[in-house]
C-alpha cells in the first residue's frame, strides 16, 4: 500500500528500460548507473540503453560480463574509462514504440509485454513493486495519489501519469572514455 509519495529523482531508465536486459534484480553485480544517451556518442534518438559497471577481475564478474552483458541479446558496443568503469551499450530499437513512450514520460502507455517484464523485475521488492505498478497502471491508484497530493481524482485522470518524465540531463552519461580501438580492446557486437 502506498502511504507516501516517492520523493527525489530516480533514474527512469533503470526502472523502465533496464529490465529488458533480463538481468535479475538482486544479483551481486549491479550497475553504477543507467542512461539513455552518452555525450558525443549517442543521443536519445538512438534507442541505446547505456549501463556502467565497476570492472572487476574476479570469477563472479567475469562470468556475469560474459553471459549477461557481452552475451546479452541486446548488447551492441563496449567502451571503457581510465577509472576502470565499463560502459556497456545495448540496442533497444526493437522497442522503438516503448522507447518513445518512455521518453515522453507516458509509462502507462508502455506495451503489455514491457509492463510485465518491468513488474516481474521488481516482484521480490514489495515496496518498489507497488510504486512501479502505480506508474505503469495509474488508473488503479488515482484515488490514493489524489489524497496524498491533496488534489482531485479528475485532475490526475486528466494528467494520466503518476510519475514525472525522465530528466534528460540526468539520463545522459557524461564521462571521459579510453580510445579502445587504439589500445586494441575494441568489443563491438558486429
Amino acid at each position: 500500500m502506498i502511504k507516501s509519495l516517492y520523493e527525489g529523482y530516480f533514474q527512469k531508465s533503470g526502472v523502465f528500460l533496464y529490465p529488458l536486459l533480463d538481468i535479475p534484480k538482486g544479483t551481486s553485480v549491479t550497475p553504477i548507473g543507467t542512461y539513455t544517451s552518452l555525450t558525443d556518442h549517442y543521443t536519445y534518438d538512438d534507442c541505446k540503453l547505456i549501463a556502467t559497471y565497476h570492472l572487476r577481475d574476479d570469477p563472479q564478474f567475469v562470468l556475469f560480463e560474459k553471459t549477461k552483458l557481452l552475451g546479452n541479446k541486446h548488447y551492441d558496443y563496449y567502451l571503457e574509462t581510465d577509472d576502470k568503469i565499463g560502459v556497456y551499450i545495448f540496442d533497444l530499437s526493437d522497442y522503438k514504440q516503448d522507447w518513445d513512450y518512455f521518453m515522453l514520460g507516458k509509462y502507462s502507455k508502455l506495451s503489455k509485454d514491457l509492463k510485465t517484464t518491468v513488474l516481474n523485475h521488481f516482484a521480490k521488492s514489495k515496496k518498489n513493486y507497488v510504486y512501479v505498478n502505480s506508474y505503469l497502471n495509474p488508473e488503479m491508484y488515482f484515488d490514493i495519489y489524489s489524497k496524498l497530493l491533496g488534489c482531485s481524482t479528475d485532475l490526475l485522470k486528466n494528467v494520466g501519469e503518476l510519475c514525472d518524465k525522465p530528466d534528460l540531463q540526468k539520463e545522459t552519461l557524461q564521462i571521459e572514455l579510453k580510445d579502445l580501438e587504439r589500445e586494441g580492446l575494441f568489443l563491438n557486437s558486429q
